[in-house]
């Protein structure tokens, strides 16, 4: 009898000590999803990519600096950074080698890409190795609808016609991984759901449209036209001032050109600012674009 009780202590410390040594990271949420429908285990031999997000550098200063350079009353406004100074300051080397080093014990395991500065490594393997590493259990689930995404195929599985997707409910990452690691995707990631309801967000906003080109009474509005003032009054812009640091190219043409007297024009007309074009580019704009024309 102790022999027994005492067996079955060491089963339950071994448990323990296996899921220990995962740490959690995420739960699929599948619980609103009725366009999802398991459908059974996935082959252990099936091959399977999943994409393992690497844990970046200094993403809070990152995040304060990008603010700093948008933001037109700073004095490092419009200073942005090159894509080669943003990836030496979050990249993250000793992460990248942690994933590479374990992946490359798996020899069912093939590297297929990795990111410029290692943010995202992408690796397929057989779903039984998976498993193991991510202590989860891989499913072949139908979707109802056809989305966008990765590792695909049409097949009939009790709907006219769905997609397969090979996915987990949840996943747990090995301690020595876990701090390397932000995410692993193709895991508990769905599709987005498409929801019937979009119909009805466009109805309302085309009828607070409807509502602001009705009130003809205000300046600026005109019955059936989008004017300046319509726009202010629908996105609620109460000073519509930029910033002398900031230009936007408004014009594009080919062969045409444009005459500066009509956007003069236009100015004058709706009470907004009169500026000139700041510049031009290619020689499209001339005061004579209008006076003739081709049969």
């Amino acid at each position: 009898m102790q022999l027994s009780i005492m067996l079955v202590l060491y089963a339950l410390s071994s448990l323990s000590m296996t899921r220990s040594s995962h740490v959690l990271k995420e739960h699929a949420l599948l619980s609103m999803r009725r366009d999802v429908q398991k459908v059974n285990r996935a082959q252990p031999l099936a091959k399977h990519t999943v994409v393992f997000a690497i844990s970046q550098r200094n993403i809070p200063e990152l995040e304060r600096i990008l603010l700093d350079v948008s933001d037109p009353t700073s004095e490092n406004y419009g200073m942005h950074w090159t894509r080669a100074e943003v990836g030496a300051f979050t990249s993250n080397p000793t992460a990248t080698e942690a994933v590479l080093e374990y992946l490359l014990t798996k020899k069912e395991v093939t590297i297929d890409h990795r990111t410029l500065y290692d943010e995202y490594i992408t690796a397929t393997g057989p779903v039984e190795v998976w498993e193991a590493l991510l202590n989860t259990e891989f499913n072949v689930y139908a979707l109802k609808e056809a989305h966008s995404g990765a590792d695909s195929v049409e097949s009939d599985v009790g709907y006219k016609k769905v997609r397969a997707l090979i996915r987990s409910e949840s996943y747990s990452l090995p301690s020595e991984l876990s701090e390397h690691v932000t995410a692993v995707f193709n895991t508990v990631q769905f599709p987005e759901l498409r929801r019937k309801r979009r119909s009805v967000t466009v109805s309302k906003a085309k009828k607070a449209v409807e509502s602001v080109l009705s009130d003809t009474t205000q300046p600026g509005i005109m019955s059936g036209y989008v004017t300046p003032q319509l726009l202010y009054q629908y996105y609620g812009i109460s000073n519509p001032v930029g910033s002398a640091k900031v230009s936007q190219a408004v014009f594009e043409a080919a062969d045409d050109a444009m005459n500066p007297d009509d956007l003069t024009l236009f100015q004058q007309t709706f009470n907004l600012r009169v500026e000139a074009i700041s510049q031009d580019i290619g020689g499209h704009v001339s005061t004579e674009a209008c006076d003739y024309f081709f049969l």
